[in-house]
């Protein structure tokens, strides 16, 4: 049998190509088949109950494979502390995990995507903010968070300080962040919703964590409103900042 054969590299093509697809149809069916939908939502359920938080699922949990491993909900919604008031909430959240761990037996977070979520964020009179729960550590037995990607897309949030009698509306909100684990590249745009002058907001900028260190060594944001009699007004700012 000739090596240089066009038959023969053809063949080699077609059964490669045809071992390739049936590993990854297999690989999709067993993911599939070991899929428990209802651990999975009483596990989400239960996630914050420490805090007083109750997380709610109206929508389906369906498993997803390519090209990560992960899982994808619909319609989650989570309270207030010890309220059913709706603090936040997401039309669709997918969660990406890596293979590596996984094939190892571990459930390592890598990615998040959010779909139309919507939160509001408070200062009450005693300067407390309404999400310092969420800030505490907490063991995780059953998955790690290391994330190297964050999408958000149409995202809503509200800013009320009860302090100064402020309430602020971000709306349109669009984040991408990647590399997460080393020097990101973090892009972020909004529009500031003002009944008397909207403000579109844009920034991005490379974000480095270190510890308790955040910088952002090289940001430019522009903010671009139209101001009657003006027209179109733009504020640009750059520089090095560390938080």
């Amino acid at each position: 049998m000739k090596l240089n054969s066009g038959r023969l590299w053809l063949r080699i093509a077609t059964y490669g190509t045809l071992a390739v697809v049936l590993l990854l149809v297999l690989i999709r069916a067993l993911i599939y088949w070991q899929f428990d939908e209802a651990a999975v939502r009483g596990s989400l359920t239960h996630a914050l109950q420490d805090t007083g938080r109750s997380v709610r699922i109206d929508g389906r949990i369906t498993p997803q494979v390519f090209p990560y491993p992960g899982i994808e909900i619909e319609k989650l919604s989570i309270s207030e502390p010890g309220k059913p008031d709706a603090f936040a909430r997401v039309e669709m959240l997918r969660v990406s995990l890596a293979w590596l761990p996984l094939l190892l037996g571990n459930r390592e977070v890598k990615a998040l995507d959010l779909y139309g979520p919507s939160a509001g964020v408070s200062r009450g009179l005693d300067g407390q903010l309404n999400i310092a729960d969420l800030f505490q550590r907490r063991r995780q037995d059953s998955y790690t968070l290391k994330l190297d990607r964050l999408t958000v897309r149409e995202g809503t949030l509200l800013l009320s300080d009860q302090l100064t009698h402020t309430d602020k509306r971000l709306a349109s909100i669009s984040l991408d962040a990647d590399n997460l684990r080393g020097t990101a590249d973090v892009s972020f745009g909004a529009i500031l919703d003002d009944d008397k002058r909207p403000v579109r907001l844009a920034l991005t900028t490379p974000l480095a964590i270190q510890d308790d260190q955040v910088s952002l060594p090289e940001l430019e944001a522009v903010a671009i409103s139209t101001i009657p009699g003006l027209g179109e007004t733009k504020l640009t700012v750059a520089g090095q900042y560390k938080l």
